[in-house]
């Protein structure tokens, strides 16, 4: 009783079904490293991103999880303004949220997601003027990780 896809639109899935494999691998493996580097950044005060040894869910991702994805989420040691100079300052990721697009893509949760929320609401369902969101997509994850710390560098 859903929606019914067109053929071309079937086609296209049944085609893009057939290097799905390719890409979740590169994804997982750029959003590993990522997270990785992050982790040992001075000014980064927490990463989100299951693969890690320090997500509170880690043992349940390594049992039901064959991958950790290009999702890689963290809190900047910054006030919102400084995220927002952050986020400006990168230049291999686009700022947005459609997470599903084939260029990398950032957004600073508090203010592109999440703006209509009272800093109370905020508060409460964990997202703080620092948290930015990353996916990583077809990119070389060396140059999104030299992209992120110039941008680092520029707001030491």
């Amino acid at each position: 009783m859903g929606g019914i896809a067109d053929p071309h639109t079937t086609f296209l899935l049944n085609r893009s079904l057939d290097t799905l494999e390719i890409r979740m691998r590169h994804f997982n493996e750029a959003g590993m490293k990522i997270a990785k580097y992050l982790q040992e950044q001075p000014l980064v005060k927490k990463v989100f991103y299951t693969g890690l040894e320090s997500h509170p869910n880690s043992s349940l991702a390594k049992k039901y999880l064959t991958g950790h994805g290009r999702v890689v989420s963290f809190e900047l040691d910054a006030s919102q303004e400084v995220t927002s100079e952050f986020v400006d300052a990168l230049q291999v990721p686009f700022m947005g949220t459609n997470f599903g697009s084939s260029h990398a893509m950032v957004e600073q949760c508090s203010v592109f997601t999440y703006y209509h929320l009272s800093p109370a609401e905020k508060q409460e369902i964990g997202i703080t003027d620092s948290l930015v969101r990353l996916s990583i997509s077809y990119e070389n994850s060396d140059l999104v990780i030299e992209d992120i710390d110039k941008a680092l560098k520029r707001i030491k």
